[in-house]
């Protein structure tokens, strides 16, 4: 049996300590624990929104492209202002811009996000969403489609409520195409 040298044993126990110490230099888990999620509720002292959403996806006035009918009813309605953006043009491209806040446990600067349902997904099973309260969003309970309530990903609808729901259909004339 080869006997070990002094500088053999010397870069082992180097490499093992270099090993350890780069060890603790990590950054925490992706999942978020209930107890970690997200800041208090302040909407009865922080009168505004801001809602990060996809180009085009909510009406626009036709002689001020600048206004939104839906937004603006709803600013006067609740006394809420919003910080409306179309940023989201990607899933991914979305997730990759804001996961590195949520996987430290920091806020995005967004209050009501858009996303596809199953990036949806991905946000409730790494906890990155809180639950809802729904006493204050009678509406959801009253007019959801059925079909709608119980999504695999979020049993009972506890963090999210579908924006916009649609399946695509494509038809053809067979005489026409063969």
């Amino acid at each position: 049996m080869d006997r070990l040298s002094r500088r053999a044993l010397l870069r082992g126990v180097g490499t093992a300590g270099i090993l350890a110490a780069m060890a603790g230099c990590g950054v925490p888990p992706a999942y978020v624990r209930a107890g970690e999620r997200g800041a208090p509720d302040r909407s009865a002292a922080d009168r505004s929104l801001t809602f990060a959403n996809w180009p085009l996806y909510i009406d626009v006035d036709d002689h001020d492209k600048q206004k939104r009918p839906t937004l603006d009813a709803f600013e006067k309605r609740t006394g809420v202002s919003v910080t409306y953006t179309e940023e989201i043009n990607d899933n991914d491209e979305f997730f990759g811009k804001i996961s590195p806040a949520l996987m430290n446990r920091q806020p995005t600067g967004r209050d009501l996000i858009v996303i596809s349902d199953w990036m949806c997904s991905r946000f409730v099973r790494l906890g990155w969403v809180q639950e809802m309260d729904r006493d204050r969003q009678p509406n959801v309970a009253e007019h959801l489609d059925p079909l709608l309530l119980e999504p695999a990903f979020d049993p009972g609808r506890k963090h999210c409520v579908p924006w916009q729901s649609g399946i695509t259909g494509i038809a053809y004339n067979r005489k026409k195409l063969g």
